[in-house]
Order: C-alpha cells, then structure tokens, then sequence
C-alpha cells in the first residue's frame, strides 16, 4: 500500500486549483444565467469583471510557484505521532463540553435529543449565539489559544490513516468533536469544515502514493456528494419554521405562490442559492462607499472579539452598508471579495485572494513531499478558504480557527526561512571547460 519515494507529473499537481477554478465558474454560471433563481442581478458587469480577474489572478499566483514540471515524493522520517498533535486532540476533547455548554442550547449527553429535533437545536443554538462574545470571553479565548493545535488533530489522523491504515480510533475521537457540535448547534458549518479537511488529506495522500483517479473515484465522489445534498434539504426543511410553504431564495424581486415544495425543489433551490445568492450580495455591496475597516472588518468574530475586549465599534463598512441596499451580512453570503473590500480597496481585492494562491500552492508542495502535519494542516484549511470564497469568506466565521490558522502560517514560514539559512548559500559551479561548451 505505501509507496513514497518518487514524483508525480505536473499535471496532477495542479488538480487543488482546477477544482476551485470549476466550482467559482460553476457557482457564477448559476448566478449569471439567473437559472435555477432568478436573480435582480445589480452591477453585473462589475461583478463579472472582478470576479474573472480575480480567478485569473489566483490562478496565475498558484502556478508562479510550480515552475517545476514534477512534484517529489519523500517517505516520512518519523512514524510517531507528534506531540503538539497528541496535545491537540486531547485539547478538542476537553474543549468539548464547555464549547457546546457556550453554543448550545443542549447539554452534551442530550445530542440525542439534538439529533432528532435539528429545528429546536438550531433555534437554541442562535439564542446562545446572540449573547455576543463577551458572555463566553474565556472559553473563546481558551479556544483561540488551543487553535494552533486543535486544527492540526484530523488532518495527521486522518492522512496516517490514508497512508498507513493506523490510528483510525485517534481519528474518530477528532472527528467525532466537530461534528458532535454540530449537532448540538443544528449547524452544517463545522461538519463541512470537517468534511472538506478529510477530503483534502485524501488528496494529498493520493497524491503522495501516485494513485491517481478513476471512474470509480469519481462515482464514490458523485454519490457521496448526492446523498449530502438530499441530508442537506432535510435538514434545511426542518430548520424551517414554514416547511409546508414554497421557498423564496434571497435576491429575487418576486416569488410565485406555489404548493409545499418536494425534497427534490428543496434539494435543487438550497443547493444553488447557498452557491450563488453570493454573487446577487457582491452586485448590491458596489453600491456602497468604501471605508478602511481598521484591518479587523474583514472577519466578524475578530471584529466583535475586538470590541468586547477593547469596547471600540468599527467603522461602517461595506458589509455594514448592505442593509440599505436590501440585503444582509450575517443572514445572507456576499462572497469573500466583500469582506475583504471591508479592509482594502476593492482594486487590491483580487491581489490578496491571489497571494492566497501563492500560499496553497506552497504548502501543496511541501504536503506531497513530506506529508508532515504543519504543510498538510494549512494545505487544507487553505485550499477551504479559497474554495468557498466565492461564497464567503469562511475560515474568518470563526475567530479562533482564523488566528490559529494564521499562526500556523507564520510558524511555516519561519521553518522555511529556517531551513533555507540552515542549508547555507547554493555554492556557485566552477568554471571548467566542460561546463563551458
């Protein structure tokens, strides 16, 4: 089953951004045709543009850096498990009980009864929620400083499971976390966090034993990404306080009465309007007048931490601006470009989601050469951040994931700079007649 040593084309190399690539066109294709909602589509030329520049320039920042024509392949040097990562996952464990006590209106050992009335767990979940941060300060930050080590936990176990078959009872105790709150809350947020994580660790353990793809490949994938949306639905309707009503997505100037819509309708309209209704949000937030945000805006739960530890409100930015022209920031996605226009102009928007580019494309190399737990952490969180950008900027949701994610990033690029010094200068060739025909 292992098999390390080697490299693998560049083609293959190139598959973390292909995807983005399909899915940002894809999600802009539903909004752009207005099918299946139709939307008002204000400033549609605007948002075309720059979300075409932006696809351009991610890509073209995503490739500088993969001159190369293959990736190499290292087996690992160690099989131990780290230590930090072993502290992590002991870390999310113990977290477990004061985070759902903070974000849920369910105890622990009542999931169960969260399990069978999602409505009920969703609706409690955002009474806690409202509070605001200042009523759970410590827990948050007790999370912000574990971050650094609980984001690491699921990508080791489960790339070690990918690889080797070992620890699978470490990676369901990871795993079990996440989606445990998940449920408590009646939110799909950390249960996808959880999903994509998993999913790019199976990537990168592709990659890593040169077993490329199939049609089997793509038919497990295709089923798994069905029955997620069919669970999808159902939970969306039961979240719902009318599901015997017809839906009436965001952004469309009317609804037509219709009967109660069937699973397939919901499956259908949920799907794409949590795709696309971004975009319809991205045409109204040009309307607005641009303001420096402060460098905080671009992430709400960094903005209320700030203002709950230093009693200082922002300036109202773009997504703050939204409300006057018939949408929400916290109800409805505006796509990532929004909130990071909260902080920079909206010129300079596609230049800091294509440094993003640069980053994914390092840690991407580096996973695949070593599959260490650092290189593989950021690869996925990364390749999640760029790939719901389209939608929202969503490794910013939650303060603590963002600043541990960001602490991460600083720790990998003070290795390289480390390594890079260690290895000294590149000693120059001598000049010898051979080497000079």
């Amino acid at each position: 089953m292992e098999s390390f040593e080697g490299s693998i084309a560049r083609r293959y190399s190139l598959l973390p951004i292909i995807i983005i690539a399909l899915w940002w066109l894809t999600s802009y294709g539903m909004y752009a045709t207005g099918w299946p909602i139709p939307y008002t589509r204000q400033n549609i030329l605007m948002v075309s543009l720059l979300v075409l520049a932006t696809l351009m320039v991610t890509l073209l920042g995503f490739l500088t850096p993969l001159r190369e024509s293959r990736f190499s392949v290292q087996a690992r040097s160690s099989n131990r498990i780290p230590r930090l990562v072993l502290i992590g996952l002991g870390l999310s464990a113990l977290l477990l009980i004061p985070i759902s006590e903070n974000y849920s209106g369910y105890h622990l050992w009542q999931i169960g009864e969260a399990l069978m009335n999602q409505g009920a767990a969703f609706t409690k979940g955002s009474e806690k929620i409202a509070e605001g941060t200042s009523s759970r300060l410590l827990i948050v930050v007790a999370q912000t400083v574990a971050a650094p080590l609980t984001l690491a936990v699921i990508p080791y176990f489960a790339l070690q499971w990918f690889e080797r078959r070992k620890h699978f009872a470490l990676l369901a105790i990871a795993v079990a976390v996440p989606v445990s709150l998940s449920i408590l809350t009646g939110r799909d947020f950390q249960t996808v966090v959880t999903a994509v994580v998993v999913f790019c660790t199976w990537l990168v353990s592709r990659m890593r034993r040169r077993i490329f793809f199939s049609w089997k490949d793509a038919a497990v994938l295709g089923s798994g990404a069905a029955l997620y949306l069919v669970v999808f639905a159902i939970r969306k309707l039961s979240r719902s306080g009318t599901p015997t009503v017809a839906i009436c997505p965001p952004g469309v100037e009317a609804c037509a009465p219709s009967g109660p819509p069937t699973l397939w309708d919901s499956a259908v309209v949920y799907f794409s309007s949590y795709a696309s209704q971004s975009f319809e949000g991205l045409g109204r937030a040009l309307n607005g007048t641009w303001r420096f945000g402060g460098g905080l805006a671009h992430s709400g739960a960094l903005s209320s931490l700030a203002e709950s530890i230093f009693g200082k409100s922002r300036t109202h930015v773009i997504t703050d601006q939204l409300s006057h022209y018939g949408w929400s920031a916290t109800g409805n996605w505006s796509t990532g470009l929004v909130w990071l226009a909260n902080d920079v102009p909206w010129v300079i928007v596609p230049l800091v989601v294509a440094f993003q580019g640069v980053l994914l494309a390092f840690v991407w190399r580096s996973a695949i050469r070593t599959g260490d737990w650092l290189s593989t952490t950021l690869f996925c969180y990364s390749w999640l951040s760029l790939f719901f950008m389209m939608q929202n900027l969503q490794i910013a949701i939650s303060g603590p994931i963002y600043l541990g994610y960001w602490t991460l990033v600083l720790i990998y690029l003070g290795r390289s700079v480390r390594r890079r010094v260690a290895r000294g200068p590149v000693p120059e060739m001598a000049t010898t007649p051979e080497t000079t025909r």
